[in-house]
């Protein structure tokens, strides 16, 4: 499986760190002042980040202090998400007061600050570190330039009125998912900048019709219970609504219902072939065929595994490296882990003594 660290949090104002092979509760943090929003492990795993209300505190993993070596003050209201950049003491957060901030955490005021209209509820690094993608309440998802601070790409769904609540960005297909209020589940590629003068002329509205890659490979995976093929979802060439100074920078490939309401957490496995949702009806699904390579194929997405199900709201999910195996965790108090291929529930963790609303995983 691959993983050496798990960790969760939630309502309870504990942090709770576990042997994912055993499921002992190897430590325990005490977070006081507010709930845990999210949780994440710095890329190396020697630092967790804690974001709740509005705090974001860092606990150093090799020492046995239970006291932050770290704060972020700045924010107002509650962090909704932290994102570390791939090396060095570099991180991103965002919060319900509009602003995205990023870091040094090697000095105290942040590098740079982008103020959206609206509360920000995910963010994540795009295509390199100079940019970062955000979902608002706003109902937009929106690409940053970090030093010119400005959106340079923006995206909405009209039809279905979606307030976006989560993104996940996959740097090896260069796809990002991002869920919300609506039920679905949409996966789109990052694909470019506008250059400013080229059609000047036309629509400020992105063309889905374009034709699309044909795969020789339309089959199921085999071996795999609990699979079915979802109907595809027609969109419609307005489904996307791009400024004209933005155009360029997304492609739809695949739309996908999860829930009749709210899709609260995405993430795609390591290798981009699969994607994790977890939604308000307690379901634990993953979409896509393994067999298909071909990502921008889009039948492939609607290959649904419904892996397990909680009793109450799930909150969040995370692959294991192999993409073997899902843990997810939700209200119902327990961290889940589960069998992709065969829906089995193999292990719990618990000890929360209320709702469990984040997980993170370091892998090996």
């Amino acid at each position: 499986m691959g993983v050496k660290k798990l960790v969760s949090g939630g309502y309870d104002h504990t942090v709770r760190l576990w042997d994912p092979s055993t499921g002992v509760n190897e430590r325990t943090f005490e977070f006081n002042e507010s709930q845990v929003n999210r949780l994440r492990f710095s890329k190396d795993g020697r630092l967790l980040a804690v974001c709740g209300n509005p705090r974001v505190a860092f606990f150093d993993l090799r020492s046995d202090s239970e006291v932050p070596v770290h704060t972020l003050d700045l924010h107002r209201s509650n962090v909704t998400d932290l994102v570390f950049r791939d090396s060095g003491p570099h991180a991103t957060t965002c919060s319900e007061d509009c602003f995205i901030h990023v870091w040094d955490l090697r000095v105290s005021n942040p590098v740079a600050s982008l103020k959206n209209d609206s509360g920000v509820t995910s963010v994540g690094y795009g295509r390199n570190t100079g940019q970062v993608a955000t979902t608002d309440y706003g109902r937009f998802m929106k690409i940053w330039d970090i030093e010119q601070q400005r959106v340079v790409g923006k995206m909405s769904t009209i039809n279905d009125n979606a307030m976006f609540l989560n993104l996940s960005y996959c740097a090896k297909t260069g796809l990002l998912c991002t869920t919300g209020s609506t039920g679905y589940a949409y996966v789109c590629r990052i694909t470019g900048s506008f250059t400013p003068g080229e059609d000047i002329a036309k629509t400020n509205i992105i063309n889905n019709n374009s034709s699309k890659p044909v795969s020789n490979n339309k089959s199921q995976p085999k071996g795999s219970s609990g699979i079915r093929r979802k109907k595809r979802h027609q969109w419609e060439s307005h489904m996307y609504n791009i400024p004209e100074e933005a155009r360029g920078y997304f492609e739809k490939v695949a739309k996908f219902r999860c829930s009749n309401r709210y899709v609260l957490r995405c993430c795609f496995s390591e290798d981009g072939l699969l994607v994790g949702t977890v939604s308000d009806n307690g379901n634990v699904d993953v979409w896509g065929d393994e067999n298909e390579p071909n990502v921008l194929f889009e039948d492939r997405w609607y290959v649904n595994r419904q892996v397990g199900r909680h009793q109450k709201w799930a909150w969040d999910i995370r692959f294991s490296k192999d993409a073997k195996y899902v843990f997810s965790c939700s209200s119902d108090k327990r961290i889940c882990l589960w069998e992709v291929s065969s829906g089995d529930l193999l292990r719990e963790y618990k000890g929360h003594q209320k709702a469990v609303t984040s997980i993170d995983i370091f892998s090996t």
